[in-house]
């Protein structure tokens, strides 16, 4: 959903729980009753000084029309672009909360709030830019402690599988300090993926994680599984997020398109 969308919503939301008529915020609005029933209904958008209007008249704030998942995934998105998602634009005017101040939160959110593919994909140049052993195993703890271990080890398996085929693509005049974070990367995945937490689950087991996934019923989410990647199938991840999705972020953060 759009932010017109959202705002369009919201908007008859407050006037009905304000008790306002259609007539009263037409007025307000300078705009006709028929006008207003569209903006209601998402047939027409608020002019940027009609919603300055609404703000200032009601004493509102953006908060209480954008949803608030889209505001932390605009922080994150920031934060995560200035540590390495170079692919991502960051927007000046959203200052990242104060707890995603460091990247092992960031990328500990991201994964865990596992609402957003974009993100969760632009976390392998995070990572690459960010390779520590001691970050890595205070994301692990974080992740840990969630009770999202597995999801943790699919998203190292898929960025060492991107790297993997990024290093091997003999079209690519890698530079020697990229290949050295590259192989940087891979060392310290491997060395997680060796630790015995960080085991993938048994086929006897049937828990799943879903991720970034919206279904209505048993069917469509059986569906889903059919076609998750191998990877995810090894994790038991149920997520339409692909391996070369992220490779793809890679290439695009490192601009080796």
């Amino acid at each position: 959903m759009t932010y017109d969308h959202h705002i369009s919503k919201n908007l008859k939301r407050i006037r009905l729980q304000r008790h306002i008529s259609q007539a009263d915020l037409a007025d307000l609005l300078e705009v006709t009753q028929a006008h207003l029933s569209h903006i209601e209904n998402r047939k027409a958008v608020l002019t940027a000084g009609q919603f300055l209007r609404i703000l200032q008249h009601f004493n509102l704030s953006i908060d209480d029309f954008v949803p608030r998942v889209q505001i932390v995934e605009k922080d994150l998105q920031n934060v995560l672009a200035r540590h390495g998602a170079r692919h991502l634009f960051e927007d000046p005017a959203i200052l990242p909360s104060q707890h995603l101040s460091r990247v092992v939160n960031a990328v500990s959110e991201t994964l865990v709030d596992g609402h957003s593919p974009r993100l969760i994909v632009s976390l392998s140049s995070v990572i690459i830019e960010n390779a520590e052993v001691h970050l890595m195993n205070k994301i692990r703890l974080n992740i840990h402690q969630a009770g999202l271990i597995c999801r943790f080890g699919w998203f190292l398996d898929n960025t060492l599988e991107a790297i993997t085929k990024i290093i091997s693509d003999n079209a690519l005049s890698l530079t020697d300090i990229l290949k050295a974070k590259f192989n940087r990367t891979r060392v310290v995945i491997k060395n997680q993926l060796s630790l015995p937490v960080l085991a993938p689950p048994s086929l006897r087991q049937k828990a799943i994680d879903i991720l970034e996934i919206e279904f209505n019923d048993e069917k469509t989410l059986s569906d889903i599984q059919r076609s998750v990647s191998a990877l995810s199938k090894k994790w038991h991840i149920v997520s339409r997020i692909q391996p070369e999705h992220f490779e793809q972020a890679i290439r695009e953060s490192y601009e080796l398109i």
